[in-house]
């Protein structure tokens, strides 16, 4: 599987209904990057950030919490923030939270 299958159109099913989104790579590649995940901030769900991150990383660590500002931050220079940018999407829009999720581990 290569990172471009994770970033194609798609049609989820979102409080039940049925919403297109596209979701986009964070350029920026934390430690080996060979641990993806997908980072969806509240406000914009369901479209979500594909982020490479270190394999070694545990997303229930204190560790990986500290790194959290870094990748907004990252986040905000690459695509924006909402209140900089007349679209919402992919501008960061965090201002109610963001939750995480292993997509996939490369080898």
């Amino acid at each position: 599987m290569k990172i471009d299958d994770l970033l194609t159109e798609r049609t989820v099913n979102h409080w039940g209904s049925k919403q297109t989104i596209t979701p986009v790579l964070l350029s920026e590649i934390y430690g080996d990057g060979k641990l993806v995940i997908a980072m969806v901030p509240l406000n914009t769900r369901p479209n979500y950030y594909v982020i490479r991150i270190d394999s070694k990383t545990d997303l229930n660590s204190d560790e990986w919490y500290d790194q959290l500002d870094g990748i907004y931050s990252d986040i905000e220079d690459e695509y924006g923030r909402h209140e900089d940018c007349e679209d919402d999407w992919p501008a960061l829009n965090d201002d109610c939270g963001t939750c995480w999720d292993e997509l996939r581990r490369l080898s």
